[in-house]
């Protein structure tokens, strides 16, 4: 016997539009941060900038002295089991977290996207809420 109700769940991993904004209920929880404003900074100085370009600029996220434990002891242990170089993997996950924060900054109107063929990268240029941000800031 069928139930009498019948609940349509949103699906939690449908993918976010690419070079159109989200409808605002559809938007991914953001709040901006002092890196993010940085990042703001350095796309407002440059006009244009790709996510990789971005990243060079950017200054190193600086760890407390747990963290650089804990990650000293995580870099030993995956020597010991790979023998592949680890600092290529610690690069892409940071250049995913890069893509991920302009993908937010994106949808809520912090920057703008263009993308001019299938070959080149996205560039990023400030949007109207990034030049309200950076006259706040």
């Amino acid at each position: 016997m069928p139930p009498d109700t019948v609940f349509l769940d949103s699906n939690p991993t449908k993918h976010l539009p690419r070079f159109c904004r989200a409808p605002l209920e559809e938007r991914p929880a953001f709040r901006l941060t002092d890196r993010d404003r940085e990042s703001l900074k350095v796309i407002y100085d440059d006009r244009w900038i790709t996510a990789e370009l971005l990243q060079d600029f950017l200054s190193p996220v600086l760890l407390t002295q747990r963290q650089q434990e804990a990650l000293a002891k995580l870099i030993a242990a995956r020597k010991a089991i790979a023998a592949g170089p680890q600092s290529s993997v610690r690069a892409q996950r940071t250049k995913r977290q890069m893509w991920r924060r302009l993908e937010f900054m994106y949808h809520h109107g912090y920057v703008q996207r263009k993308k001019l063929s299938d070959n080149e990268p996205i560039a990023y240029a400030l949007g109207n809420k990034g030049a309200d941000e950076l006259v706040l800031y």
